[in-house]
């Protein structure tokens, strides 16, 4: 499972960890399989204030503003029609 708040946490440069206690099977999350957000498998393991920040500048993302808000534009275009 892959949860697209943890993912926009991380790129926003927040502290995020990938909690799965009991995961029995491959590690889905994008995130923690390339090694930039710490996994803990064992609830018991995990402290709050004990990891490392992650540090979103490993994952490069371009936000095309113009591009988003052409989408936008064409969202409402297509809505205000129906």
């Amino acid at each position: 499972m892959t949860s697209i708040l943890l993912i926009e946490a991380f790129l926003v440069g927040k502290k995020v960890v990938s909690l799965q206690p009991g995961l029995k099977g491959p590690d889905h999350l994008i995130l923690s399989r390339r090694g930039l957000v710490p996994v803990f498998r064992e609830r018991q393991r995990f402290d709050p204030f004990g990891f490392t920040a992650a540090d979103p500048a490993r994952f490069p993302v371009h936000f095309d503003t113009e591009r988003f808000l052409q989408l936008l534009d064409e969202i409402l275009s297509v809505q205000s029609f129906t």
